[in-house]
């Protein structure tokens, strides 16, 4: 398309470095003075700091989201420790019932913080990705698994193209994306009165990568909620910690793909999740290896020259 980018890591003096490399390709057209010559121009800028910036703010909406959902549990539980004290002493006839009542709604609570706590410390750390090649469909048939009936009142559309490459890919990890993913699409369409599911695999348009799409019949995405979507913490449903889209990005990440989301037709949601084939993936890879030692390389180049 006459334009490339990409995003590198480097180390200069023993700092992280962050840049955004861009090639366009430069076209002079006819003429006496062009000849019809081609050129490029690459574009190298420095991101770091702007990184640093989008990370504090996107830290401190992480703080605020944690406040806000630890809060909420903490109200039912204080209530309930302040009935069962008050029954201890003056006991009645209904204190047994409603120590129980309260017992319960402690323990829901808890395990509400618990799930919270949990969900927290796997978008901190995930487990180290083991790839290994791997059949999408396949991760995508034992995604599906996990919502054996669970799906009630849901029409499911399972479209698998046969014969797709391999992806270089953890199906563990990979699987636990797709299901956040199904997850967010089911809890979309509670109150849709039209309601349907659909999964698909596909090859990409430029055959370089893997695409499972998994679509809703929900409320739709706003341009506000699709900026957002994938922050931790923000969620749109009544239920959950607004963890699974950040998991599922970050899952995406770590296999150096992709995850967006777009307008389906004729309503709700469409999430994508795109791997690159295997085949490409290695040489992708490969690729942004070269790209960083031949920067690091300018660098050096740059600094024992003088030159900035």
């Amino acid at each position: 398309m006459g334009a490339a980018s990409i995003e590198v890591e480097t180390h200069v003096h023993g700092r992280l470095v962050h840049l955004a490399v861009t090639s366009a390709r430069l076209e002079l057209g006819p003429g006496p003075k062009s000849g019809g010559r081609q050129g490029s121009v690459l574009v190298v800028e420095d991101t770091t700091e702007l990184l640093r910036a989008q990370r504090q703010l996107a830290w401190k909406e992480v703080a605020q989201r944690v406040a806000h959902e630890i809060k909420n549990p903490l109200t039912p539980i204080a209530l309930s420790a302040e009935r069962i004290r008050k029954h201890l002493d003056r006991s009645t006839e209904e204190s047994p019932s409603v120590i129980r009542k309260c017992s319960e709604v402690i323990l829901g609570c808890v395990g509400t913080l618990r799930s919270l706590v949990d969900q927290f410390a796997a978008l901190a750390q995930f487990p180290a990705p083991q790839p290994r090649p791997s059949d999408m469909n396949q991760i995508a048939e034992d995604a599906l698994l996990l919502f054996s009936g669970r799906l009630d009142g849901i029409t499911l559309r399972k479209t698998l193209e046969p014969g797709l490459p391999q992806v270089m890919a953890d199906p563990e990890a990979v699987k636990r994306a797709l299901a956040n993913l199904i997850d967010n699409a089911a809890e979309a369409m509670q109150t849709s009165l039209l309601r349907v599911l659909t999964v698909a695999t596909g090859l990409s348009e430029d055959g370089m990568s893997i695409e499972v799409a998994v679509c809703d019949t929900g409320h739709g995405l706003t341009e506000e909620i699709q900026e957002r979507l994938f922050l931790p913490f923000y969620s749109t449903k009544q239920r959950g910690t607004g963890l699974g889209l950040s998991i599922a990005a970050k899952i995406a990440q770590e296999h150096h793909g992709s995850i967006r989301a777009e307008a389906n037709a004729p309503q709700g949601a469409r999430f994508l999740l795109s791997l690159p084939v295997m085949e490409n993936g290695t040489n992708g890879k490969a690729a942004v290896a070269d790209s960083v030692a031949a920067l690091e390389s300018d660098v050096a180049l740059a600094e024992s020259t003088g030159a900035r």
